[in-house]
This record gives C-alpha cells, structure tokens and sequence, in this order.
C-alpha cells in the first residue's frame, strides 16, 4: 500500500501478565495505533504524570492478582475523572487469541469515539497528507481511489481464503444541509470501527465500508453498532439524520468487484426504513 504517515493516537496499555502485555501489545500496532506499555499500577501513575494519551487500556483479565485489583480501583477514579480508559476482561469460555482478533480492534474504536471531532479529521488529513485519496469534504477515501484498489482487497481475501464483508451506509436528513454534518458523521464512523477497515465516500450521500477478514454474521453486528452509534449525533430530533445500510460479502455474494458492488447496492436500496439493515441474501 501507499507509504503512509503512522498514526497520531497513542494508546497507553496496563496489563500485569507478561504475556497478556505482549499479545494485546501487538494486536493494537497491527490495527495501527502507538502504543506505550506498563506492567503495574505504580508505572501508569508516574507515565500519566509526564504524558497524555488518547487511550488507557487495561488488561483486568487476571482477575486474583493483586496488580489487577488495584487497577480495577484506579480506572474507577480515572474514569470519574473524565479519563477516556477502556477495561479488558476475559470470558472463561473464549479464547484469549479469538477474542483480542475478533473483539479489541471494535472496543478500542468505540472508546475512542468521543475524540474531539477537529482531532479526528486533523489526524486523519495528517496521515495522508500529499496523497491525494482522500475526500475533502469527509477525509474518507474517494471514490476514486476506491476503484483503484478494491479489486486488489478481492484478491487477496481470494488468495488468502478469508471473507470480506461490504457495508453501503445511506444518509439522509435535514442535517445534510449544513457543511459540519459530514464531519460529524464521518468522526464519529472513522473512531467506531478497526483502523484495518476502508472508509469510502461511495457517492454524495453514500458510504462505503469494507470489512476485511469479516464474515457477514460479524458485519452484521458491526453495521448495528454503527447505526447506534451514530444515532447518538441526534437524539433529540432523529429526522435531523437518518441511516440505512446494506450488506454483502464475499466470496457469498459476490467474486468479483462489480459482483460485490452490485450485491451491496441493490440491498441498500431494499432498506427503506430509518435504521434498517439489510443484507443481499434477505
């Protein structure tokens, strides 16, 4: 891919397992995030002394340590004070791989929604600076950067026999009217979902978002905390914005690039209702 400028958002990561700090370490710089480590209380005291961070993760998955304790006491009076901090526990029943793959990347993004909108756009037009695929109105990717690389995004989940699932977001309202609308729904879209993901501005009032290594029943889930999230931009008038999406995969739906597009179109067409989601297969 293009040489792109790393991330500006820096997540500080506590976890008092060796292991544990090592595994979600590494799972947050692939989604692209900086990261700072530090094993025990006392360590993420003194960091937040020096520094600020867009992001505390805390690893409370050792549940009868005594570190994990006293973390649990610190995010709670950290979190009383407007601290953005994001707790990971772990189910019993999961396994600690499958759930920082299929989970984190979802959670991180979601605590990191409430950015500030400017930061969100600022970092994002930062990143691509000089690259000309971005859409100025959004700084989603455009449409005609999509169209270039989509059918490399096909062939390699062909080549590496993974699905993709592809999200066609449909926004109307009276909102459209004013410039900062767009801004506003796209920030708050660019911080709820992985950093892995492509973000399209698909046409004048459309959005596109491929999933990559995403089967439809987790696209699913996805496109439905999306429309929550995003209902939360009006919820004192909801016809100031509303949402439909349509959903497609592959290889289910379709192999090619046109197949895929034509798939995820003509279910977005089919929703008609504010918040309704509809897949091609319905």
């Amino acid at each position: 891919m293009l040489g792109l400028k790393p991330t500006t958002t820096t997540i500080l990561l506590v976890a008092p397992s060796d292991m544990r700090r090592t595994m979600v370490a590494q799972q947050l710089e692939a989604l692209g995030y900086s990261v700072i480590v530090a094993a025990d209380p006392q360590t993420l005291t003194d960091l937040l002394t020096f520094s600020q961070y867009d992001l505390i993760v805390m690893d409370l998955s050792s549940d009868r340590t005594s570190a994990s304790r006293s973390l649990s006491d610190q995010a709670a009076r950290l979190l009383a004070q407007g601290t953005p901090v994001l707790m990971l526990t772990l189910d019993q029943q999961s396994n600690s791989r499958s759930w920082t793959q299929e989970t984190l990347s979802y959670r991180v993004g979601a605590a990191l929604r409430n950015r500030n909108v400017s930061d969100v756009i600022s970092e994002r037009m930062f990143r691509y600076e000089g690259l000309n695929v971005l859409d100025p109105e959004t700084t989603l990717f455009s449409r005609r950067y999509f169209d270039a690389i989509f059918p490399t995004e096909i062939e390699r989940s062909r080549r590496i026999h993974q699905p993709m699932t592809v999200l066609l977001l449909a926004v109307g309202g009276t909102a459209l009217e004013r410039p900062s609308t767009w801004q506003l729904v796209s920030a708050r879209i660019l911080t709820s979902l992985r950093q892995t993901d492509i973000l399209v501005r698909f046409s004048s009032e459309k959005i596109l978002i491929v999933l990559p290594f995403t089967e439809a029943g987790l696209g699913r889930v996805v496109a439905a905390r999306l429309i929550k999230t995003l209902g939360l931009l009006t919820e004192d008038d909801p016809a100031e914005l509303q949402f439909t999406i349509g959903l497609a995969s592959f290889p289910r739906q379709g192999t090619t690039p046109n197949a895929l597009l034509s798939a995820v179109q003509h279910a977005q067409s089919q929703a008609v209702n504010p918040g309704e989601i509809v897949s091609s297969d319905e």
